[in-house]
């Protein structure tokens, strides 16, 4: 743990950041606060809207949308949210999970297959392209799985876009199974066009033990 900072040489600020085990070089850091939230609002927007802009998604998202999603997200009750930082603080990745509860329409799709209340939801994972193949995006899943309160939550479940083979690979690798249940979202392109595509949801009980790396 240490203190807060908003930012390179800037003051602290009330609070302490909870530092994770560090990921070939990055730093592994719990966002746990509204006020750590803040301090690395800035950096997820940049983030954000550089990695969905990119291959394979090419999905545009304005400033203020990243930003609601980053401040509605790490408000959330029980959130789980973890970012991975380059050595001069730029974000390289970032994983968050909040209960399903706090995600109805995700919750509506799924009733009666998971138990809602007590299930958490791993929303958000983007990793930059330069460290994409080189299993970020499996350290802040499993991160996020070790964090998760097994006394309050049994369930885990995600949602992956239809042929992302990649990513299906990584989480079958982790134990999680496909639901049979899908989801299309639209989202407008970089090209200015807005297109939907399909969501496939996965799951895992929390008593599985994890494969380690």
């Amino acid at each position: 743990m240490r203190d807060v900072v908003d930012g390179v040489g800037a003051r602290p600020i009330v609070g302490v950041t909870m530092l994770l085990e560090p990921f070939a070089g990055l730093e592994v850091v719990r966002v746990d606060s509204p006020a750590e939230a803040d301090v690395y609002e800035q950096r997820f927007v940049e983030a954000y809207r550089r990695i969905f802009a990119g291959e394979p998604y090419f999905e545009d998202f304005t400033e203020d949308e990243a930003r609601a999603q980053w401040r509605r997200l790490t408000r959330a009750k029980r959130n789980i949210t973890v970012v991975a930082l380059e050595p001069d603080g730029t974000m390289a990745g970032f994983g968050i999970a909040i209960p399903l509860t706090e995600a109805p329409d995700v919750a509506r799709a799924l009733s009666g297959l998971v138990p809602v209340k007590a299930t958490m939801y791993l929303v958000e994972l983007g990793v930059g392209e330069a460290w994409r193949g080189k299993r970020l995006a499996r350290h802040l899943v499993k991160v996020r799985i070790g964090l998760i309160d097994p006394e309050l939550f049994s369930h885990v479940v995600l949602r992956v876009a239809e042929g992302r083979s990649t990513s299906f690979d990584m989480y079958r690798s982790l134990d999680f199974t496909d639901m049979g249940v899908s989801m299309g979202v639209q989202q407008r392109r970089t090209d200015g066009t807005v297109r939907g595509d399909t969501r496939h949801f996965l799951s895992r009980v929390l008593s599985q033990v994890m494969i380690d790396d």
